[in-house]
Parts: C-alpha cells; structure tokens; sequence
C-alpha cells in the first residue's frame, strides 16, 4: 500500500494537533520549544509544510510520544 505525501502530510497534521492539544500545548508554547515561530507549527498543523524528521524527532521528545505515532491511521 502506497501513501502519497500528501496523504502522509495529512495524517501528521492530524495526528501533530491531537497529540498536542491532549498535551495541552499552544502552537506558541511548542514552537518556542523549538525555537521556531509558531506559524510554523500552525502550517505544519494545516498539511501546508512537512517537517523535517529530525524535527519531527524533537516535537516527539518535546510531546512525549514515539515518533510513529504521527503516522498512524
């Protein structure tokens, strides 16, 4: 079965709000966690822009959750 990425950009984009509303994270708390402006998260948020693994690895330590779990259905 093969994802397109905008499939797959969808999905972390879901799954990015969920994780961090159930956190109780702001998009402006979190981008300060990774010293990036929250628009930034808020596109990331929206499917517009895909993050970078390696940034995603440290929205995953910042959330406190495994890194798959921005992929899952």
């Amino acid at each position: 079965m093969t994802n397109s990425i905008e499939e797959v950009t969808k999905r972390v984009a879901k799954n990015l709000r969920s994780i961090r509303h159930q956190a109780k994270i702001t998009q402006t708390s979190l981008g300060i966690m990774l010293d990036v402006n929250s628009n930034y998260i808020s596109q990331i948020e929206r499917g517009i822009r895909m993050p970078s693994i390696k940034r995603l690895a440290k929205i995953s330590e910042i959330l406190k959750v495994d890194i798959s779990e921005f992929f899952r259905k």
